[in-house]
């Protein structure tokens, strides 16, 4: 069993390194940032406490926005590839108006 899980993991690796284009591996990395960063605050809230819970709230908001608007980005290279037309400079409007809200 653990034999074929590690093939598996070895495998997808191999693939995701070998196939996908820089661009996403980079939106892949950031993503991944975020989430750790959600998760090591949810962490120390519960090791914690919640002391200062608007500074708690605030910032785990913001982990989970920066990962929704991020995800969001994944939608634009389909957008593009079943439209022909660019869509990156409507990818990166759309983020910055978003964060200035």
């Amino acid at each position: 069993m653990s034999a074929s899980v590690m093939s598996v993991v070895s495998r997808f690796l191999e693939e995701y390194l070998s196939t996908t284009p820089q661009r996403l591996k980079l939106l892949d990395a950031y993503l991944l940032y975020i989430l750790l960063t959600g998760a090591l605050q949810f962490g120390y809230c519960l090791l914690v406490g919640t002391f200062p819970f608007n500074s708690f709230l605030s910032g785990f908001i913001s982990c989970v926005g920066s990962f929704i608007l991020a995800g969001s980005l994944f939608d634009f290279p389909w957008r593009r590839a079943l439209t022909g037309q660019p869509a990156g400079h409507v990818a990166i409007l759309q983020i910055y108006t978003h964060c200035q809200l």
